[in-house]
């Protein structure tokens, strides 16, 4: 009972941790009553300890999937158990380098088993889930962040867990000394001198870390700017796809642009699928938008469904849509398209379709939109952007793969409405904080029901769309600001995931050397008899 109380205070320290709440902070301590609970256990145990832990952390991160039309309690606990197989390997494989190599081999190992699993998580086929990662909830401490533009989200995970697993030596050290014996200990290894190592490589670590990153905060951000206006027009998800909506829809965005026009921008954005009918197909829709670019005189991005050309096996009655960017410039539908590449499983497609019985489980079908293949890299006229629709902001690897093609500031473009006054919106803004940094790019995000907002590329929301009473949800008008465009690149942009390479590497070292331990015991034991 004490090992499970102290598993299931980790779930509610994390959560603390991340969007809606405020307390970051927690997370630096948050694994440690986890790691606590598995000392010296059996790995079964380890396991289920473990998986707990993270089932009961993510039913509640995941409570705004209620707010998704079609979706119940069941459904969240369903996802929860799923995702909750990352802490439950975890734990195995914990204890069970504990049992072998003992405390301070575990603790040494845990941050990189950590992003080692994260990493599997957020690309699972079909099912991804790229939140959260543990270094999003730092996401606030923007000191803590810098090094990202180094090792990628992952660095800040793997710098959060070495954290909380020092702390957890330090904790099993003091309840030994108290206790008169070696509580929770069990394995070769016990001896204090790897602890002190351990912890001591743990301080370092920080130091070197947090120093950076107040290094770079203070850095000034230089360049020609580049003034961006994001429209947030607020269209309930009931409405969007309502014909009689259409008119009233184009309605308010025509004025919204009016409004941005006076300010005199280099690119206004518009949200995903703003439009209510497909602009490419939909020739009055496009006459509209033509006519409200026109008026302002200047260039606009914009998120419209698109009928593609049918490709691969596809049936020749069949026409399925692409979640797209557009980019009109003149009042003219230029070339420069971007077609969403990462699709949102259960929204926009159904994963293993034919495989899993979803329909007994009551989920609900998607036609199912087919994706993209490259990154859009958009020109304007003195400038380049990349843009990611919606959750890709949540996918490092495709925004980094856009501007190492040429994008000198990033534009995030999403449809909200879906998530309601939940969590969500502002777990995918963590998202885009994390990009900036990665790449030391300006990120802009557009909205249709917030949050909009413009990040630099120290993470730090310089703008955001809010109402007089602070809200920035579910609020209407338009939100100007400038960027700058950069060209140079990160180590993480040049060559990404090198740490996670690293972590695999060195999990698999760990755990050879565990059973090659199991092994020899063997063997000496053999020989005495």
């Amino acid at each position: 009972m004490p090992r499970l109380l102290l598993a299931l205070l980790s779930s509610g320290l994390l959560l603390a941790s991340f969007p809606p709440h405020r307390f970051g902070w927690c997370a630096w301590f948050a694994l440690a009553p986890l790691l606590c609970a598995l000392a010296g256990t059996r790995p079964w145990r380890g396991f289920l300890l473990a998986y707990l832990s993270g089932a009961g952390f993510f039913a509640f991160l995941f409570d705004w999937l209620f707010e998704v039309k079609g979706f119940t309690v069941f459904h969240d606990l369903l996802l929860s158990a799923f995702f909750g197989l990352l802490f439950a390997l975890f734990g195995l494989l914990f204890t069970f380098v504990w049992s072998r190599l003992g405390p301070a081999a575990a603790c040494a190992a845990a941050p990189f088993v950590w992003i080692a699993l994260e990493y599997a998580k957020s690309n699972i086929p079909d099912i991804p889930s790229p939140y959260p990662l543990l270094g999003y909830s730092q996401h606030a401490f923007l000191p803590a962040i810098q090094i990202a533009a180094v090792t990628g989200p992952y660095g800040v995970s793997f710098l959060v867990m070495a954290v909380n697993a020092a702390l957890a030596l330090m904790a099993l050290r003091l309840a030994r000394r108290r206790a008169g014996r070696r509580a929770f200990a069990s394995g070769p290894g016990r001896g204090e001198r790897g602890s002190a190592v351990v912890v001591g490589a743990v301080l370092l670590l920080a130091a070197v870390s947090l120093g950076y990153g107040l290094v770079v905060c203070a850095t000034p951000i230089e360049g020609n700017r580049v003034k961006v206006s994001l429209v947030q027009a607020n269209i309930a998800q009931s409405n969007k796809w309502d014909p009689e909506s259409a008119a009233s829809i184009m309605a308010v965005y025509g004025q919204l642009t009016a409004e941005a026009a006076l300010q005199r921008p280099d690119l206004i954005v518009w949200p995903e699928a703003a439009t209510p009918h497909p602009i490419p197909q939909t020739m009055e829709t496009y006459r509209v938008v033509r006519s409200i670019v026109k008026q302002a005189g200047t260039d606009l991005l914009l998120g419209s469904s698109s009928t593609p050309k049918l490709r691969g096996q596809q049936r020749p009655d069949v026409l399925r849509s692409m979640n797209s960017a557009f980019l009109i410039q003149n009042g003219v539908l230029k070339p420069q398209r971007y077609d969403k590449i990462i699709l949102f499983p259960f929204g926009e497609f159904l994963p293993l379709r034919g495989k899993v019985p979803w329909s007994r489980i009551n989920v609900p079908d998607r036609n199912g939109y087919l994706a993209g293949e490259k990154p859009g890299v958009f020109k304007l006229a003195t400038s380049r952007f990349g843009v990611a629709i919606c959750w890709e902001s949540g996918f490092p690897q495709l925004v980094r793969a856009a501007v190492a093609a040429g994008a000198q500031f990033m534009v995030n473009i999403a449809n909200d409405a879906w998530f309601g006054t939940g969590a969500a919106s502002h777990q995918f803004v963590s998202y885009n904080v994390f990009r900036a940094v990665e790449n030391r790019r300006f990120v802009v995000r557009c909205a249709n029901t917030g949050v909009s907002c413009i990040i630099d590329p120290r993470g730090r929301i310089l703008e955001r769309l809010t109402d007089q009473a602070g809200n920035d949800l579910f609020v209407r008008g338009v939100l100007s600001g400038t960027v700058v465009p950069i060209d140079s690149l990160t180590i993480y942009t040049r060559y990404g995931d090198w740490i996670v390479w690293l972590a695999c590497l060195v999990t698999a070292a760990v755990l050879g050397m565990a059973v090659l331990t199991r092994a020899r015991r063997a063997e000496v034991s053999a020989g005495k008899n």
